[in-house]
């Protein structure tokens, strides 16, 4: 997979048994706020600075088997968050974006990282 193939998403103008397992390294999960559907990805085991050098996260579906994660910024990415609380190394992105977050509904579950050698990238693989 070649990154110029590959749409990237984030901003754009302007599961239960993987939390208690914690072997998996990203996990997809739906919600819903106010009938508005969203995702959230949870990564986990420091996967979250792997996937992207900076705080912010840009992920792209070229298939639909495949998510890509890149590195992004306050005007392209999405915002990596953390629970202070916890003391652990988890990160967790939110997609508000409806359309986004029709684009990986299908992709809810847990999944190991793996690793694009061709385009240098971290994916995850249904």
């Amino acid at each position: 997979m070649k990154t110029e193939e590959m749409l990237w998403m984030g901003k754009r103008n302007f599961t239960q048994k993987a939390r208690s397992s914690q072997r998996c390294d990203v996990s997809i999960k739906k919600s819903y706020s106010q009938e508005k559907l969203k995702v959230r990805f949870t990564f986990r085991n420091g996967s979250g600075g792997i996937v992207s050098e900076t705080e912010y996260l840009q992920f792209a579906v070229p298939d639909s088997k495949h998510i890509y994660f890149t590195s992004g910024d306050h005007d392209t990415g999405l915002k990596l968050s953390s629970q202070k609380s916890m003391c652990c190394d988890n990160r967790y992105v939110m997609v508000n974006k409806e359309s986004d977050a029709e684009e990986i509904v299908s992709f809810v579950g847990d999944y190991n990282l793996k690793y694009d050698d061709e385009c240098g990238l971290y994916y995850i693989q249904r």
